[in-house]
């Protein structure tokens, strides 16, 4: 008696990239609350450095202010996440670019 034939199929092979985007997305509401209070933790970082300078400056202070209510309104929608970090994972962009990206763009002073 023969047994049926089994069709064997290639392994799947997933560029990292990929695999980490499947990832995130599975998680996306978690991993954004991550990257949200990370962001919250980096202004609240650059606020008391303001605060501990010699001069601080009310512009910068209010800057920083405005940046940190901006991050509670995104806190509770995972669309910024998905534009910012799996959109270019999808399209190759490497996973270091992306939170070299992030911690430059925490600071509102480089916002343009």
């Amino acid at each position: 008696m023969r047994t049926p034939a089994v069709a064997t199929f290639p392994p799947i092979r997933m560029k990292q990239s990929d695999a980490l985007a499947q990832a995130i997305e599975f998680e996306l509401i978690y991993y954004h609350r991550h990257r949200m209070a990370l962001r919250n933790g980096r202004l609240m970082s650059l606020l008391r450095q303001e605060l501990a300078a010699p001069q601080p400056r009310s512009s910068r202070i209010n800057q920083l202010h405005e940046a940190m209510a901006l991050n509670q309104k995104l806190k509770s929608d995972p669309k910024d996440t998905h534009l910012e970090v799996l959109v270019p994972l999808r399209l190759g962009v490497s996973w270091k670019s992306i939170e070299v990206a992030e911690h430059f763009m925490t600071d509102p002073a480089n916002w343009r």
